[in-house]
């Protein structure tokens, strides 16, 4: 027999033998890997086929903890080669995803905001309080989908279809991200100028006296319950409305 043909055959017993046993990369990642000292950015996993765990994304709570949170459906056409970090924005979007159910959406949801450098936890009780995971909702006022962006804040952070999921998502969360940044990581003071404007908040000095934006920073707030969320000092200056204030952590 040829060298090469029972060089083969030893080749395939062996790797037979690693998918009875399990791979080295299932043995030693699960849905919640205890990894020490992972940079600021969210870092990107995947792992080889065949598999029983899903690729994903592993990312940093405000209060430090780590999470972990699996990539949607159709992952080879979201994920970027392992190992990479990406930067908000860059995440290409499947069309296949363009519409699904609310466990779907939901699962976009905590895909994309670790890379909005958001907390995934934050981003879901926001949509939740917006549209309740429907890509479909349009409010009286003309606000589309699951974030409910209006034509000016779509303009504003380059969303061409408000209809369209992935885009929708992208630009509510990069809004959510501006505003944390504007009231330098205070939570109730971005969801409330989520809701009312940040020109709202900033005339008020704090959130407006409308019983809307109050029952929706109370609802959003009711799930999410962190005062304060990490923030990027370099998006935008900050709003008058907490000059000399003390803030929430910068990234």
């Amino acid at each position: 027999m040829p060298p090469r043909l029972v060089n083969g055959m030893l080749i395939a017993v062996a790797l037979l033998a690693m998918e009875s046993s399990g791979s080295i990369a299932e043995t030693r990642l699960s849905p919640t890997p205890a990894i020490k000292d992972l940079p600021p950015a969210p870092t990107v996993i995947g792992l080889p086929e065949p598999s029983r765990l899903r690729p994903g994304v592993v990312f940093r709570r405000p209060d430090g903890t780590l999470g972990f949170s699996p990539a949607p459906i159709r992952v080879e056409k979201l994920l970027a080669p392992v190992g990479a970090a990406l930067m908000p924005g860059s995440l290409p979007f499947d069309d296949s995803l363009a519409s699904g159910s609310s466990k779907t959406f939901e699962l976009l949801a905590r895909e994309l905001a670790p890379r909005h450098g958001l907390d995934p936890d934050l981003v879901v009780a926001v949509i939740a309080a917006e549209s309740g995971f429907r890509s479909d909702i349009v409010s009286p006022r003309g606000a589309v989908g699951l974030m409910q962006l209006m034509p000016r804040t779509a303009r504003r952070f380059g969303v061409r279809d408000r209809t369209h999921p992935g885009q929708n998502m992208r630009g509510g969360m990069s809004y959510l991200r501006w505003l944390l940044s504007y009231f330098r990581g205070n939570v109730e003071l971005a969801l409330a100028a989520y809701n009312a404007g940040e020109h709202a908040v900033d005339r008020h000095l704090g959130i407006p006296p409308y019983a809307e934006t109050r029952e929706y920073v109370a609802k959003v707030m009711g799930q999410y319950r962190r005062a304060t969320h990490p923030f990027d000092p370099g998006l935008t200056a900050a709003s008058p409305t907490v000059a000399g204030k003390p803030t929430g952590n910068r990234y």
